[in-house]
């Protein structure tokens, strides 16, 4: 399990994401019924309906990345190491923690994979 100070970081992170995929879901259910209140869909061009398609396929990439993330801070919290880099063993500077509290990596072996030096 994660230690006090990362573990409430990670909590407050998984709060956080949770409620803003809750807000931006209502968005668009908010939008979605303004748009049903407007002239039927036989009444639409086929460009509009592709748009609203596009539209929907776009909100469901969204909510995946929401739901990635809240997965990838679930993992940290399980992991008895967080706040540990994975690679190298050394801490996880806290400036990078405080930004990305699920990282598994400390800055230089993120640039390092990100760099393809892994």
């Amino acid at each position: 399990m994660a230690g006090d100070e990362t573990g409430n970081r990670l909590r407050k992170e998984k709060e956080r994401v949770e409620a803003e995929k809750e807000r931006v879901r209502r968005q668009v259910e908010e939008s979605a019924r303004a748009g049903a209140l407007e002239l039927s869909s036989f009444d639409q061009h086929p460009a509009d309906l592709a748009s609203d398609l596009a539209l929907r396929e776009q909100m469901q990439g969204i909510f995946e990345l929401f739901d990635r993330r809240v997965e990838r801070v679930e993992q940290a919290l399980e992991r008895a190491t967080a706040g540990i880099c994975i690679r190298c063993g050394r801490p996880i500077e806290r400036e990078r923690l405080a930004l990305l509290p699920e990282t598994e990596y400390c800055a230089r072996c993120a640039r390092e994979l990100e760099e393809g030096r892994l």
